[in-house]
């Protein structure tokens, strides 16, 4: 177990300082999940729908834990190319193409909601918009 965890991005140089960051991201990206698949969608959605709901939140958490993922050292490192090579600069262009990769696939992922689904959720945040700005004072006609 103790091999395996310094394997682990955060506990591979077992500096105390990058093991309690790498645990802090590690917890957070754990609430997230949890929260994510716990709460359920803010307007009233279909089975259809719901499931496209959670499929963003999922895709959500994978890119947040993603560089733990990607740059630990597991098989996934030495297989992928910007990787591979174990450089601040390679490594950087590889969390970048991660980066576009899952804002991609979020997208992509969303825009599969129903056209119902769609409009009821431009109403509910563009109500909620209203709201904080009657809240501050600064209404609009």
């Amino acid at each position: 177990m103790k091999k395996a965890l310094r394997k682990l991005l955060g506990f591979r140089s077992q500096k105390p300082w990058k093991m309690i960051v790498a645990v802090i991201w590690y917890l957070l990206s754990l609430a997230v999940l949890i929260l994510a698949l716990g709460t359920p969608p803010p307007v009233a959605a279909g089975p259809y729908d719901t499931g496209i709901y959670y499929l963003t939140a999922l895709i959500i958490c994978l890119w947040m834990i993603s560089p733990a993922i990607f740059m630990s050292d597991t098989f996934l490192r030495q297989g992928i190319p910007f990787f591979r090579n174990q450089t601040l600069l390679s490594s950087l262009a590889g969390l970048m193409v991660v980066f576009i990769f899952f804002a991609y696939l979020f997208a992509a992922v969303d825009s599969l909601h129903t056209d119902q689904y769609k409009q009821a959720l431009a109403t509910y945040s563009e109500a909620a918009y209203q709201t904080v700005v009657d809240v501050e004072g600064n209404s609009t006609p």
